[in-house]
C-alpha cells in the first residue's frame, strides 16, 4: 500500500502542474507574436547576441518547418544585428564544405550537396536560408563572409552517395581525396578488426598534408563516420557521435580568431546544456567555454511533422507525415493561454519564477517516431529545468511538416 501511495504522489507530480506553477505565470516575462515574420527577434535575443561568442540553436522536432523559419531569421538576426561569422551543422562536414564553397562563391549545387545532408535538412526550407546566406555574402571580403560547417559524423548511406558521386561527376562531393573511398571498401571483418582497421587509417591519414584545412578536415571525417557506425547500436554509438561532434565543433571554434562568434544548429538534444542520459555536445560546449556559450531550445503545443519510422513489413525506414498533440502538463501546454502563435521565453529575467527554476516537462521528437512508443503520453517528454538547459525558450502553438527538396 505504500508503495502504491508512493508512487501515485509521483505519478501526479509528475503529470499535474501546482497551482504555484500556474500561478507564476501571472508574474512570467515573456514575449508573443501571431507570426514568426513579427517576433521582435533583435530586442528579445539581445542579452544572448551581445554576452556570448557561441550560441547553440535547437528544435523539438526535426520534421517541422516552423524550427526552420525560426532558425532562419535567429541567423539573420545574429548575423546583420550582432556579427555572427561561423554556422556550425548537425551534418557531415564534406558536404557542408560544398555548401560552404556555394555560400561564400556561388560555385557548386547545393541540392548535390545534400544528398549526403540527413533527411531533416535536406530540406526546401533550408535550401531558402542557404540562398540568404549567398546573397549576404556577395561583394563581402572572406573576413565579413559567413563561413558554413559541418560536425556530424553519422551517416549511414553516405558511401552509396559516394559511389554515385563518384561515377556521376569523376569526383566526392567535399573530398578532394577520392582514394578515401577504395580505401573504406577495403575494411572487411568483425566489429572489432573493422574497428581497429579504421582506426589504423585514421592515423594514416591524420598526418597527411592537405592544401587547406578544410580537405583534411572533411577525409578525416569520413574515416571517423565509418568508426561511428561501426562502434555498436544504441547509447554507444550516441555518446561517440556526441565526442566527435563536440570534437568538430571545437576545432573550428578554436581555430577562427577570438572575436568572431559562431552559431549551433542542430537538435534540442545535442545543443541543450544539459541532457542528464547522456553526455551532449552542447553540454560539452557549455564546460568547455562557460558563459561564452549561450543556447536556444524549442517545445510545441500541437502540429504536424515528419519523422523517420521502421516499416515493419519491409525491415526498411521511410518518412511519414504524423499528428500529434503535445503533453497536457507540458510547458507549451502550460503557457498554450499567453501563446499567439510564436512564444518566447528568456529564462534569465524569468529567474526565480518556478516554470524557469523548477522541473518542467517539455516535448522532444527526435529523427525517428512511431506510433507504439507514442501510446505512452510521455514517452516523446523530457523532464528539465529550464534554467539549467536553456538561455531562451521558443514555444509554438502549432506546427506543420517540412518539404522535402527531393520532393519525397
Amino acid at each position: 500500500m505504500l508503495k502504491y501511495s508512493l508512487w501515485m504522489v509521483l505519478l501526479v507530480w509528475y503529470t499535474v502542474p501546482s497551482v504555484a506553477q500556474v500561478a507564476d505565470l501571472a508574474q512570467l516575462k515573456y514575449s508573443t507574436s501571431e507570426t514568426i515574420g513579427d517576433f521582435d527577434y533583435e530586442n528579445e535575443l539581445k542579452d544572448i547576441a551581445t554576452n556570448s561568442r557561441i550560441v547553440g540553436m535547437g528544435e523539438a522536432t526535426h520534421g517541422s518547418t516552423e524550427y526552420e523559419l525560426i532558425k532562419t531569421e535567429i541567423v539573420k538576426t545574429l548575423v546583420i544585428h550582432y556579427g555572427y561569422r561561423y554556422l556550425l551543422m548537425e551534418a557531415a562536414t564534406p558536404a557542408c564544405a560544398a555548401l560552404n564553397e556555394y555560400v561564400t562563391k556561388g560555385i557548386g549545387d547545393p541540392k548535390r550537396a545534400m544528398l549526403y545532408f540527413p533527411w531533416p535538412y535536406a530540406t526546401k526550407g533550408f535550401i531558402s536560408m542557404l540562398e540568404w546566406l549567398k546573397d549576404y555574402n556577395k561583394d563581402k571580403v572572406p573576413a565579413q563572409q559567413v563561413q558554413f560547417w559541418g560536425i556530424d559524423i553519422q551517416s549511414d548511406n553516405r558511401l552509396a552517395v559516394m559511389r554515385y558521386d563518384l561515377k556521376k561527376w569523376g569526383s566526392i562531393c567535399g573530398v578532394k581525396d577520392t582514394m578515401i573511398l577504395h580505401q573504406l571498401e577495403l575494411v572487411k571483418g568483425t566489429e572489432k578488426e573493422k574497428q581497429q582497421a579504421l582506426e589504423q587509417l585514421y592515423r594514416e591519414y591524420a598526418v597527411k598534408h592537405y592544401t587547406s584545412v578544410t580537405d583534411s578536415i572533411s577525409t578525416l571525417e569520413v574515416i571517423e563516420s565509418d568508426m561511428c557506425m561501426n562502434a555498436g547500436k544504441g547509447g554507444r554509438i550516441r555518446e561517440y557521435r556526441e565526442e566527435m561532434m563536440f570534437r568538430y565543433a571545437k576545432m573550428i571554434i578554436d581555430r577562427v580568431p577570438e572575436d568572431q562568434k559562431i552559431l549551433v544548429w542542430a537538435h534540442n538534444n545535442h545543443v541543450a546544456k544539459d541532457v542528464m542520459d547522456r553526455k551532449s555536445l552542447g553540454e560539452m560546449l557549455y564546460q568547455q567555454y562557460g558563459d561564452d556559450y549561450k543556447v536556444i531550445g524549442f517545445d510545441f503545443y500541437k502540429g504536424t511533422f515528419r519523422a523517420s519510422s521502421l516499416d515493419e513489413n519491409t525491415g526498411k525506414y521511410q518518412i511519414n507525415t504524423y499528428r500529434i498533440d503535445g503533453y497536457k502538463n507540458s510547458v507549451a501546454a502550460m503557457v498554450h493561454q499567453l501563446n499567439k502563435g510564436v512564444l518566447g521565453i528568456n529564462t534569465t529575467k524569468n529567474t526565480g519564477n518556478v516554470l524557469i527554476d523548477k522541473k518542467q516537462i517539455v516535448n522532444d521528437i527526435g529523427a525517428e517516431y512511431n506510433n507504439n512508443s507514442a501510446r505512452d503520453a510521455t514517452f516523446y517528454t523530457r523532464g528539465i529545468k529550464l534554467n539549467r538547459v536553456y538561455n531562451y525558450l521558443f514555444v509554438l502553438d502549432d506546427m506543420h511538416p517540412n518539404v522535402s527538396v527531393f520532393g519525397k
